[in-house]
């Protein structure tokens, strides 16, 4: 291993670590029949987000572009007490060394910089001690203040409420990805979201849909099929992109969850 690659495999502060792995294996459980998508980035790596031993989610980071390419991750139906979760330190890299400099985002990085840190892995989608993984800076990528905060959290929050009607016995995947642009750490163009619902008993009850959003001060989010959605940045489509009903893909007239934001 290289010393940056080192660094970023022994990320590890108290109870958080984040795995960097050679396969998805491990954490599979958060892919739609446990297949990661294709077509992305083959030198990015692959890490298991961990806490205590469990794991929460499964992220594909760019040390080239210094920011994650996506995280993969599932709605909890069982979360019956969701605790308010901010940063406590234990997912954040507080020992940043130079070479952890070459392979990753800082705290510097975002300091004064004039964007947040937006999470692709939702700390809303996550279950009480689960919320705090949701900080690691290998989850996080810059985000223009106002579309994190008001548009991109419309979309999340319509999301999660369309979920939280569906029948608990099925299955939420979510991928959420950024489209890379270039800077030392990479300031996404776009960022999007794939959400599968899969009920093996309810077939019928399946459904797939995506949304993309322009990462800037009034960017624009609109709703797309996920073949469509993988079609925008890719020339080629991937043999797998996540999942696809295309009979049962959700219409945008389900949509009346999403009130006054706009579908495009």
């Amino acid at each position: 291993l290289s010393q940056s690659l080192g660094d970023l495999m022994l990320n590890v502060l108290y109870a958080c670590v984040y795995e960097v792995v050679n396969s998805f294996n491990g954490c599979s459980d958060f892919f739609y029949k446990n297949e990661e998508p294709s077509g992305f980035d083959q030198n990015a790596i692959k890490i298991c987000q961990k806490l205590r031993n469990r794991y929460f989610y499964a992220t594909l980071y760019s040390t080239y572009h210094r920011i994650p390419l996506y995280s993969a991750y599932k709605f909890d139906y069982h979360c019956r007490k969701n605790k308010e979760a901010r940063p406590s330190g234990n997912c954040e890299n507080k020992y940043q060394s130079n070479s952890i400099k070459n392979s990753q985002a800082i705290n510097a990085d975002y300091a004064r910089s004039g964007y947040d840190r937006g999470h692709l892995s939702p700390n809303s989608f996550q279950c009480n001690e689960g919320r705090e993984v949701t900080f690691t800076l290998t989850n996080s990528a810059p985000m223009v203040g106002r579309f994190n905060r008001v548009h991109w959290r419309k979309w999340e929050s319509a999301v999660r409420k369309l979920l939280e009607k569906q029948d608990p016995s099925g299955t939420a995947y979510l991928v959420t990805g950024t489209v890379p642009d270039l800077n030392r750490v990479t300031v996404p163009s776009h960022v999007w979201t794939a959400v599968c619902y899969y009920n093996e008993i309810k077939r019928d009850k399946s459904f797939s849909f995506g949304f993309i959003g322009e990462n800037d001060q009034d960017g624009s989010i609109g709703f797309k099929t996920i073949p469509h959605l993988f079609a925008l940045f890719y020339e080629d489509e991937p043999q797998n992109v996540f999942c696809q009903f295309y009979q049962e893909s959700v219409s945008m007239e389900h949509f009346t969850l999403f009130g006054d934001v706009q579908l495009v």
